[in-house]
């Protein structure tokens, strides 16, 4: 059954409603947090995505918790994202602050041997994002990524994580990462492989 309003189903099962709720969620908080003189932000499904002058993140969003539909105190968590330089001169990720967590790790598969390194900072080329590992692709895996360590309190399938991504050059930026439900998510392996 359809509602005469653009034809969106009245009655929805609990999948549906927790697509619904994520977005209106990174609705909301794009509306809030437009306000105020913050980078802009954008949210899709998948996650939230922002730019502040020459870098862009995308994407930003946190794995679905391993069981149940939430992270519990002193779990960890990891955060995926994408980031490109628009500059002429390179950046780099010089770490990431979440209030949930005691602590936020960079990581980082620079050799493309399939374990990422924890590393001080990600390096982001000019014109670009994070250098290919080792040459050219194709690989297979997500390069570069998050930790958060020492989760303080419960963190919910369908809500979203504050963090601040602070950069060399370009400064902080405050994005709301989306954290995914793990009905019918398929995410690449962590840490790099050539393909």
């Amino acid at each position: 059954m359809t509602s005469p309003v653009a034809g969106y189903p009245l009655a929805m099962n609990r999948n549906q409603w927790r697509t619904w709720a994520v977005i209106a969620n990174s609705v909301l908080l794009v509306a809030v947090v437009g306000c105020a003189d913050q980078p802009e932000i954008e949210s899709s499904p998948v996650g939230a995505n922002a730019t502040a002058g020459a870098i862009q993140l995308s994407n930003v969003l946190v794995d679905p918790p391993p069981e149940g539909d939430s992270y519990k105190p002193h779990e960890s968590a990891v955060v995926r994202f994408t980031v490109f330089n628009q500059a002429s001169q390179p950046d780099e990720l010089k770490s990431v602050e979440a209030e949930v967590a005691t602590e936020v790790r960079l990581m980082w598969d620079q050799d493309c041997d399939g374990t990422a390194e924890p590393s001080s900072a990600i390096p982001v080329k000019a014109d670009g994002t994070v250098p290919d590992p080792m040459g050219d692709p194709p690989f297979i895996g997500t390069v570069y990524f998050l930790e958060m360590e020492g989760l303080k309190e419960e963190i919910r399938s369908g809500t979203t994580v504050p963090l601040v991504f602070e950069f060399k050059d370009a400064g902080s930026i405050a994005v709301p990462a989306t954290v995914l439900t793990g009905e019918d998510v398929t995410l690449p392996p962590l840490g790099c492989r050539h393909g």
